[in-house]
């Protein structure tokens, strides 16, 4: 595989601990030649810390990017993966969050690992990405997509709070 010379890291813009994982990254390759952008795939206009420091891009400005680095939860990890499948874009996750099944670097082994992904040390795993559909009279409607399963449950649950 290529090498990867633009890179966006994906993360929850409201999540401090992600960001000083990114922040710790991008200055490691700070006088590489690497791009390095941030994306919020929530939030259309997020606030960082640092603005001039950190490029944050939009998700019109997609095209061109090698790889994609989710850091944070499943939840982030499902919204990247997103991305990625729609600007088909490799992806992988650094995991912030409290379960990880998706996400699969920890924060400690996040640079070598990087540094290895960025010299083109790794092989792509194709994923299936499942596009939910919901009949309603006669129309098929997609209600979204799904990464690795779909729930299905009554609209009231029964639960009171």
């Amino acid at each position: 595989m290529d090498e990867c010379k633009k890179i966006v890291f994906s993360f929850n813009s409201s999540d401090e601990k992600s960001f000083a994982v990114i922040q710790q990254i991008i200055d490691s390759f700070e006088s590489s030649n690497l791009e390095l952008f941030l994306i919020d795939p929530k939030t259309p206009n997020p606030t960082i810390d640092e603005p001039d420091k950190y490029e944050l891009i939009s998700k019109d400005q997609m095209t061109g990017i090698d790889l994609i680095i989710s850091v944070g939860g499943d939840g982030t990890m499902l919204k990247s993966t997103k991305l990625a499948y729609e600007f088909e874009i490799p992806i992988t996750g650094i995991n912030r969050g409290r379960l990880g099944f998706l996400t699969d670097i920890k924060p400690n082994q996040a640079l070598p690992v990087i540094k290895d992904i960025i010299s083109g040390q790794f092989d792509i795993e194709n994923r299936m990405l499942i596009e939910v559909f919901v009949r309603d009279n006669n129309s098929l409607n997609s209600i979204g997509y799904a990464f690795n399963d779909i729930v299905i449950n009554r609209k009231e649950t029964g639960r009171k709070d």
